[in-house]
């Protein structure tokens, strides 16, 4: 019994560290749909600066302030992961969550 216990703890632990109150690291954009943020990464792998400007700077896809505390809705292991901040779904890569 001592071994089931432990593994649920261990599961419960794991479940705890990836959903809940995280922290943004201000690295990386997130967008206001996954549509946006697809089309954003299709800009960055093509070296399309311009394209890249025009998300930021219309609003779209916005850089988060370093510790802006979020919630992790969904974390996306080779895609995009759904987050909070102020009440506003967006969607950014794993990387900008602080664990």
């Amino acid at each position: 019994m001592g071994f089931v216990r432990t593994m649920a703890l261990i599961l419960l632990a794991c479940l705890s560290a990836s959903a809940g109150a995280q922290m943004a690291k201000g690295k990386y954009p997130a967008c206001s749909s996954k549509d946006t943020y697809d089309k954003l990464m299709s800009a960055v792998v093509s070296n399309d600066a311009d394209t890249v400007s025009a998300y930021l700077g219309s609003g779209r896809c916005v850089m988060l302030p370093a510790g802006s505390r979020i919630t992790v809705s969904s974390l996306g292991i080779f895609g995009a992961s759904e987050i909070v901040y102020r009440g506003v779904t967006l969607f950014t890569v794993s990387e900008e969550i602080s664990r």
